[in-house]
């Protein structure tokens, strides 16, 4: 029993911690492997009458794309016809994990530049025709649009390929309207077109898309630009991206609105993108932004905690940016509604013109110009605002000036109040005064009956940071191989000092992951990897508020729980910290 769940010992970084969080789950068993051939034998008239569909093999999730774009073929007097099927108010669940080509994205990526590259005991990739696919001025026969609910139910769907400049709105959805899409994950995707390039949808249409707790890793070419890795275009009503993750790349060399979350918009419309996250590198020719592009004619627009940590490449002075094109934080240019963006962040590196040469590397440590971001009060800059539980509007950051690499003046730590100091700095401090940022790298996922909750997480470091007022936290991890539990978590009690009652605290955990990121004092990147630990998942929780000085010794025991059954409790450990520092850590009988 004691080997279901063992416990990893780390503690959390509260002053100088950019926390970055992997929380992309993958189910366990055999996943389903595309045959080549659609199914659509399971579309009876018992399915159609309830509109709702579990999707268990690979060839079936081919088939909703084929009816989507096709349609159901029946035949009249002898002659075929089709009846198309947008899956409008319709629920279809993913039950399984899916490989359409067990290939990896760089090995799509080596195959579509020479077809001889084919790697060792593997056949030439199958394509992937996207759910909602339109060839028809192409003179193919595919013209629909997805119009239902997908839930992934925090599977993934493998080496999707796709390879043709001349082709528009590439991914798992190529057109969608109406549609809400949730907890999937885009594992070695390669997708090549000309425009609505992305990952996960390619053009929102119509109605809009809510896009929910999505992680994408892809290698991205567009031709003609208007791409982005989870929703590449708009051209909707309202579109919504909460929780989601786009790494890889995404390369437009002669296109241009080209980001890494959500792309361009030509419509009145709203939108909305928070806790999301980019860590792919975009290159395009011009008005390239990390999470969001040009919007052109918008009645709202937020930008609620996101994080651009990729490279930006343009091949323009002005038209680029981390958080959005043209500037660092408002929507791109002409924006004539309303826009609120708090709590972004762009953390590594900073944005680049091409070099002369076409050598990325060549670029050294050039500065870039917002464009036409000026701030409210006429300034050319920016601000880092947040808007507190009383309503009120804080500063946390600004500057003055348009080059982004200029000293700024943070007013959040007090070790850096009315001081200036770099902007990479800056940012590899970052932190609320309630001690953590929410930076996701993938989506949480509903475990058992627990209900889905992307948390706030912080960083993970090997040591204990200096006391902040007198206070320090510490982070525990534990692994897990599973997700059939109705609940799982920790069974924590300590002592503090000058105190004669333990304190107990039974913690269940809502959300997984596969690997966390943090820094340490001197910013270097600490990964933890469930791998590491020969593991598929982790899970965490936090306490508190410690006292800065004396012995705290901890009682720590992981824990799971199937239904109608007692806990079963894994491998458990005493830890010791004396004045915040790790003393000791020893197993439990």
């Amino acid at each position: 029993m004691k080997k279901t769940i063992a416990l990893i010992l780390t503690v959390v970084m509260v002053l100088i911690s950019v926390p970055m969080v992997a929380v992309s789950a993958e189910a366990a068993g055999t996943p389903s492997v595309y045959s080549g051939t659609p199914d659509t034998s399971w579309y009876t008239a018992d399915v159609k009458a309830a509109k709702e569909f579990t999707i268990t093999t690979a060839d079936q999730l081919a088939g909703v794309a084929l009816l989507v774009n096709l349609g159901e073929s029946t035949t009249v007097d002898g002659t075929p016809t089709y009846e198309k099927q947008s899956f409008y108010d319709w629920k279809l669940k993913l039950a399984t994990d899916v490989v359409i080509n067990d290939w990896t994205k760089e090995e799509l990526a080596a195959y579509a530049a020479d077809a001889t590259a084919i790697p060792a005991g593997k056949t030439a990739p199958k394509t992937w025709i996207p759910i909602g696919f339109n060839d028809s001025e192409s003179g193919g026969q595919y013209n629909g649009t997805f119009r239902g609910t997908f839930d992934g139910q925090a599977h993934y769907v493998k080496g999707m390929y796709y390879n043709d400049g001349t082709m528009h709105n590439m991914g798992l959805f190529g057109l969608a309207d109406g549609a809400a899409i949730q907890y999937v994950e885009i594992k070695d995707a390669y997708f090549h077109g000309n425009k609505n390039v992305s990952g996960l949808v390619g053009c929102s249409q119509g109605s809009g898309v809510t896009v929910n707790g999505a992680y994408v890793d892809a290698t991205l070419v567009s031709e003609g630009g208007y791409s982005s890795g989870v929703v590449g275009y708009l051209y909707a009503k309202n579109t919504s991206v909460k929780d989601c993750v786009f790494t890889g790349s995404l390369t437009s060399s002669a296109g241009q609105r080209v980001q890494g979350i959500m792309g361009f918009d030509k419509t009145k419309t709203s939108i909305t993108i928070k806790n999301c996250a980019n860590y792919a590198n975009i290159t395009a020719k011009q008005k390239v932004g990390g999470i969001t592009g040009v919007v052109q004619a918008i009645n709202d627009l937020v930008l609620d905690t996101c994080l651009n940590a990729g490279k930006i490449l343009s091949g323009n002075d002005t038209e680029y940016g981390t958080i959005s094109s043209y500037t660092w934080a408002a929507a791109g240019a002409n924006v004539t509604g309303n826009a609120v963006y708090k709590d972004c962040v762009y953390v590594t590196g900073l944005c680049y013109r091409t070099h002369t040469s076409g050598d990325p590397t060549a670029l050294g440590d050039q500065p870039f110009k917002n464009g036409n971001g000026a701030n409210a009060d006429g300034n050319i800059g920016w601000k880092f605002q947040r808007t507190k539980d009383d309503g009120t509007v804080e500063t946390l950051a600004s500057t003055s000036s348009d080059i982004a690499n200029a000293a700024i003046v943070v007013n959040t730590l007090d070790e850096l109040k009315g001081n200036t100091t770099s902007l990479t700095k800056a940012f590899a401090g970052w932190y609320f005064e309630e001690g953590q940022l929410p930076l996701p790298k993938g989506a949480a996922v509903a475990i058992g009956k627990i209900e889905s909750n992307a948390i706030l997480v912080r960083a993970v470091s090997s040591q204990a940071s200096a006391a902040e007022d007198g206070k320090y936290n510490i982070r525990f991890i534990a692994t897990i191989d599973k997700l059939d539990y109705e609940e799982f978590g920790f069974d924590i009690s300590y002592t503090l000092p000058n105190q004669t009652e333990p304190t107990n605290v039974k913690q269940a955990v809502k959300v997984v992951y596969s690997e966390v990121y943090g820094v340490d004092a001197q910013f270097n990147l600490l990964t933890r990897k469930a791998s590491a630990y020969s593991s598929n998942y982790l899970y965490t929780t936090t306490i508190s508020d410690l006292p800065a000085e004396g012995t705290v010794v901890f009682t720590v025991k992981p824990y799971t729980k199937a239904a109608n059954a007692d806990a079963v409790y894994g491998v458990g450990y005493t830890v010791t910290y004396t004045n915040g520092a790790f003393v000791k850590a020893t197993a439990l009988d």
